[in-house]
């Protein structure tokens, strides 16, 4: 988790796909973090809770997965 001390700057697109607005955060919805909604607000707020959502499975995932030497498992595939 990100100390509440340290800020980041992220570039959010927000785009209009079909009839719905996506919001992404990463290279493309398959390997980033999107929400779409029927405006950009709602997008922005289902990005926030893939967010989340995205933060506690890697979490889960991180300790299950880590070894006591600190080195992760080359052969886990994400």
């Amino acid at each position: 988790m990100v100390p509440m001390n340290e800020r980041y700057a992220v570039t959010v697109e927000i785009f209009l796909d079909g009839n719905q607005w996506g919001a992404l955060l990463g290279e493309n919805i398959t390997v980033g973090v999107a929400g779409f909604g029927y405006s950009a607000n709602e997008a922005m707020l289902e990005l926030t809770k893939q967010m989340e959502v995205y933060q506690r499975n890697w979490k889960e995932f991180a300790d299950r997965e880590h070894r006591s030497d600190g080195i992760m498992k080359s052969s886990t595939i994400v």
